[in-house]
């Protein structure tokens, strides 16, 4: 499973305008899943959410723990809700013994050693021109 924050998606579909980054993603067998709080930054982007509902698949999945939410904002101040609940969803995941990827910008995949879950980064620091660049292994030769 791969759990995108919202710069993410803005990202694949606005910036580098390419999708098919999230089909490499799925051909490499992994769910492509967002937050609800994620789905709600997109949906203030009328043009990135016009994008979003056009592919389809990709699924809501929870925030994870509100103590975990509260505890990372308190000590994090500068994530904002979308990078939370994803932080917070793979930490839930990861607590049930599954695999998932957070895919998040720098400042919160700093993180990933204090929390123990697998994060990456989010498309900018993967794309160059328009080559497909799924985080951890997106199949770029």
């Amino acid at each position: 499973m791969k759990i995108f924050d919202a710069l993410s998606i803005v990202c694949i579909f606005r910036e580098v305008q390419y999708p098919k980054i999230l089909d490499a993603c799925k051909d490499l067998g992994y769910r492509l899943s967002i937050t609800p709080q994620v789905y709600e930054e997109i949906m203030e982007n009328p043009e990135t959410f016009q994008h979003l509902e056009a592919y389809g698949n990709v699924e809501i999945v929870p925030d994870g723990d509100t103590e975990c939410y509260k505890k990372l904002a308190k000590r994090y101040p500068w994530l904002h809700k979308g990078e939370l609940s994803v932080l917070c969803a793979g930490v839930a995941i990861e607590q049930d013994k599954k695999r998932c990827y957070c895919v998040i910008d720098e400042r919160a995949r700093n993180l990933r050693d204090k929390l123990q879950i697998r994060v990456t980064g989010h498309c900018r620091a993967h794309t160059l021109g328009k080559r497909t660049a799924c985080p951890d292994r997106w199949g770029v030769p």
